[in-house]
């Protein structure tokens, strides 16, 4: 049903209109405080649009769901009918929330400004909320001199029409990149035009594709920064598109099934209810969660 709407052509465009906001909130205290700031309670799923102007949109500060122009997006089903029933109704009439919103706030940048690069913070982060989002990853290396001519060429390039909602993007020092390559945590693949592995030189670009864990990638391109924006595009195209002809999504019901089949069995709990705020004092056991 979600994916419905939101892979819904009405929806992504309407969305081009917004910046995305997307916590973490299982393993982070202050997140999990923003969210039970926005609907009262802690869930592990919260959807709101809320105005550029509302006041809960600042430093330190956080909306309220009377600041949502729509949502927070009840999970629990609040009106007694099926919760999913309920949540469908709603992301259904999402895009013309989405719409309406943005007439009221019609962009208004400023001048010689240009598009925010929106980067993920760490490569193990973006690794693994890549391969859940079956996206690949754009990975931007160069100390800290270069790296402004990385972000130059990249910010318009994610925007392009082939390129747009493909990728994820994070930044690497070069020194995060060699720890990457030297412990596995990228590979690279074959080069299809020299038979060779991809070249992992820096200053550059690279496409990274996932492994469905989302533990560890393989280099499908490079580009450096002396390429111009249109080689950039040619070479983000073909990176995307032999991820997008390798990737398969694990199934979590097969997945389930077959761990099950092996005898291994694992039961979730959120670490907000237990060590991630208690005492650091606090030795007592954690609540029973087996073994994947």
């Amino acid at each position: 049903m979600r994916r419905r709407v939101f892979l819904n052509q009405s929806f992504i465009a309407e969305s081009r209109h917004f910046v995305c906001v997307r916590l973490n909130a299982w393993q982070d205290k202050r997140n999990v405080e923003r969210i039970v700031r926005l609907q009262g309670v802690h869930q592990n799923s919260c959807l709101a649009l809320v105005p550029p102007d509302a006041p809960g949109v600042a430093v330190d500060s956080f909306p309220t769901a009377k600041e949502c122009a729509w949502g927070p997006l009840d999970f629990n089903g609040s009106d007694g009918s099926s919760p999913w029933e309920e949540v469908g109704r709603h992301l259904r009439s999402l895009p013309d929330a989405m719409r309406t919103l943005a007439q009221e706030h019609p962009a208004r940048p400023a001048a010689g400004s240009r598009p925010v690069l929106p980067v993920f913070p760490d490569l193990t982060q973006v690794l693994n909320i890549a391969a859940c989002d079956c996206r690949a990853v754009i990975v931007a290396v160069a100390d800290e001199s270069d790296m402004a001519a990385l972000d130059h060429l990249l910010v318009g390039a994610i925007a392009a029409p082939h390129v747009v909602g493909r990728a994820h993007v994070v930044r690497a020092t070069p020194a995060e990149w060699r720890v990457a390559l030297d412990s596995g945590q990228i590979v690279a693949a074959p080069d299809d035009a020299t038979g060779g592995a991809i070249a992992t030189d820096i200053p550059g670009i690279f496409v990274v594709g996932p492994e469905p864990y989302g533990l560890h990638g393989t280099l499908l391109a490079r580009i450096d920064s002396a390429h111009s924006p249109a080689d950039l595009l040619a070479t983000l195209h073909d990176g995307l598109d032999r991820f997008a002809a390798s990737f398969h999504k694990l199934d979590r019901s097969s997945h389930i099934i077959e761990g099950r089949r092996d005898g291994k069995r694992w039961k979730e709990f959120q670490p907000g209810d237990w060590r991630l705020f208690a005492d650091p004092s606090d030795d007592a056991p954690p609540p029973e969660c087996e073994d994947h």
